[in-house]
């Protein structure tokens, strides 16, 4: 019997295998930043709210959020 061959990164945990357009879920996105889903409105990851409580996120959005805190200067006191 051959064992199907499964990447150890599967789409559900690698968003980056997704196209730029691909639309994921918050859950989705959490596990890609390594978060609980609650931090994710906290953090400011900017969302597409598709109704009353669907709230998704496409990947180019958030990439670009990533690049964008990333660049950030960190205030020191």
């Amino acid at each position: 019997m051959k064992q199907s061959t499964i990447s150890p990164q599967a789409p559900d945990t690698a968003p980056l295998a997704y196209p730029p357009t691909a639309v994921l879920t918050t859950a989705q996105v959490a596990r890609w930043l390594q978060v609980h889903p609650r931090q994710m409105a906290r953090m400011g990851v900017p969302p597409l709210k598709l109704g009353h409580k669907t709230v998704r996120y496409r990947v180019r959005d958030v990439q670009a959020w990533l690049d964008k805190q990333a660049t950030k200067k960190v205030r020191r006191s």
